[in-house]
Order: structure tokens, then sequence, then C-alpha cells
């Protein structure tokens, strides 16, 4: 198994959809042992923004007049990005697929079913942040060396998110390839990309809509750890807090229960500063005191 650490930059936004002027990637073993790195050179066949030009790529716009379009560079991106051999890594790698998405569109091709893991994620996960942190600042957070690199230049923005997810796997002890178990919404689907923080909300809210008749004033949170397990089996906690009559939310400060199983999830932060401003508006228990709860169906305040 080999991976594929790829980024892309765009020339400009054209008709609702980004024109792509440069493809990086670097190839690697499970040892990350460099096989391959290589920047592709696109001719985007529209103009480039002048910030684009002048504070992001490191090419001139000359650079691109005698390079191959998208649609010629399309086979050897989806053999790149479809091997059976390669495992494809990128960071926010989200926005990447979108960009490959259209320019899908702009030249009448297949689309390519790609399945990418987030290393942005991955790495939020890991070092247990509320919010993402950008690739240089993940870089520096683990003291990675990237001073010959050129950000903004796609070939040197996979090699250091291949450095960065070489790193992980280096602190947290665990092989990349398992890594990508530690969360069901780290994989994006090229066919289907969205937000996954989005795509959790509104499944949530799909769910949440079918019990009109619950009780809004009380709400229950479950910690990210808690809610992300509760996915894998397809919803059953959040559907028995509903069947009981009570209501649910994803934000802490909504929420007049608050259920963690741990001090270390990024909503136990939310949580803790919520009650040293209002310490009587949401109360923290265990999901085992919370089954006992929805068994119970207490009338009584909390």
């Amino acid at each position: 198994m080999k991976y594929v650490f790829f980024d892309i930059e765009c020339a400009n936004y054209v008709n609702d959809m980004f024109t792509i002027c440069t493809f990086g990637y670097t190839i690697v073993d499970s040892n990350f042992n460099v096989i391959k790195k290589e920047d592709i050179l696109i001719n985007p066949h529209s103009k480039f923004n002048k910030i684009v030009l002048n504070k992001i790529i490191h090419y001139k716009e000359e650079d691109f007049l005698d390079k191959p379009s998208f649609a010629e560079i399309y086979p050897f991106i989806k053999e790149l990005l479809t091997n059976k051999d390669h495992m494809c890594f990128g960071f926010d790698v989200g926005n990447d697929l979108r960009f490959l998405n259209g320019e899908y569109k702009r030249y009448d091709l297949e689309p390519i079913n790609v399945k990418a893991y987030d290393i942005q994620h991955i790495h939020k996960l890991i070092k247990q942040l509320k919010t993402p942190e950008s690739l240089s600042k993940a870089a520096m957070s683990m003291d990675i060396d990237f001073d010959s690199i050129e950000l903004h230049n796609s070939k040197d923005d996979a090699y250091l998110t291949m450095l960065v997810a070489k790193e992980l796997e280096k602190i947290s002890d665990t092989p990349l390839h398992q890594l990508i178990n530690l969360s069901n919404h780290i994989a994006i689907d090229s066919n289907n990309i969205v937000n996954p923080n989005k795509a959790r909300s509104n499944e949530l809210k799909l769910l949440i809509s079918k019990y009109p008749e619950r009780n809004k004033a009380f709400s229950f949170c479950l910690s990210e750890e808690l809610e992300a397990k509760d996915k894998e089996n397809d919803y059953v906690l959040i559907k028995s807090i509903l069947d009981a009559g009570y209501s649910y939310t994803t934000r802490v400060n909504a929420s007049r229960v608050y259920v963690s199983d741990t001090e270390t999830d990024p909503r136990d932060e939310t949580y803790l500063k919520r009650i040293e401003k209002h310490p009587d508006k949401t109360k923290k228990i265990s999901k085992k005191q919370l089954l006992s709860m929805i068994k119970n169906k207490p009338s009584v305040k909390v």
C-alpha cells in the first residue's frame, strides 16, 4: 500500500467554480519513504486573480501558457487517485475535491470516484482541538521543520501534509492506515462532498424534525466522542432521548443536560466555560446516568 498526499491551487473563481492551475502530490510507502513528488502546472484557461499571482502561488502567469489543460491531465489524476494500491490524503481535502468536481463539470468529464482522508481532521482529533488548525500551524505545533517548504506550492503543501501525517503516526503510536478509523467523519467521497460536520448536523436536524412534540426547553447534548459513537449505531442514543420526549442539540450552551464520559472532549471546554458563567443552566452527567434518566423518563427538573 502506498500513501498519496495531494494538494491543489486555483487561478480564479469563475461561474461558481474554481479553475485549477496546479496539482501537487507526494507518494510514499507505508514507512513514509518518498517515492515521488511533483507539481503539475495546468493551464486554467481563465484569467488569474491578482491576489493569487501576487500573494499565493509561486509562479508567473506566463509559466502556464504552454501547459496542458485539466482535461489533458485528467487521465493521470484519475489513475493516481483511484489506483487500488493507493490510499489518498489531503489537508482540508474537501476543498481539493470541490475544485476537482468543478473542473469535471467545466470540461464535461466523468467525475472521479475518490475517497480521500483528511489529515486536518485526524490532527484535530489526536490533538483534541476545539477547532481545526491550518497546515502551517499544525506543523509548527508538532515542531516540524518546514523552513525549506514554500506554502501554497502544491507539491510542497502535499509534502508537508505527509510530514504532519508521519508525526501524527509517531505521537499516537498508531499506523496511519489505522488512524483513519478514529472517526467516521474523516473520509470524504468526491461524489458527495459536504463539510463532515455540516453533514452530521443535517442528519441530526432531519432526525429531530420527526419529533415535533418534543420538550424543546429540555435539551440534551452529547460529547463529540459519544455523538460519533452514536452515529455508528444509527443515532440509537439520540433517538432514545427524543423518544423519551426530550430534545437534542449539538450546542452545549443551548442544552440543559450535557452528557460526557471524559474530561478531554472538545465540548467539555464549552461546558466548563458555561458553568463558570451560568452554574444553574446546564448539568453534566455520564452516559450511564443518561440511560437511567431515559428509562425512568423523570418529570423532575435537573
